[in-house]
C-alpha cells in the first residue's frame, strides 16, 4: 500500500490554495484561502486509504 509522506501532502496542500494556519502537538492545520475549510494533517505518514477519502471530501487536486 503507497504511503504519502508529509513533504508530498504540503506541496499538494499549497497547489490547491491552503495554507498552515497553525501546528498543535503532532498535527498541522491547513487553511483554504478562499473558504473556512481545514484539513488537519499528522507530521507522519498518511497511508492511501486516509489521503484519498482526504482528497474526495476537500476536491484537491492531485498530479501522480
Amino acid at each position: 500500500m503507497k504511503v504519502y509522506n508529509d513533504r508530498e501532502i504540503k506541496r499538494i496542500l499549497k497547489e490547491n490554495g491552503y495554507h498552515l494556519q497553525r501546528i498543535k502537538g503532532d498535527h498541522e492545520i491547513w487553511v483554504s484561502d478562499g473558504s473556512s475549510r481545514h484539513i488537519t494533517i499528522p507530521y507522519k505518514n498518511i497511508n492511501r486509504m486516509v489521503w484519498q477519502r482526504l482528497v474526495k471530501e476537500n476536491n484537491l487536486i492531485c498530479k501522480f
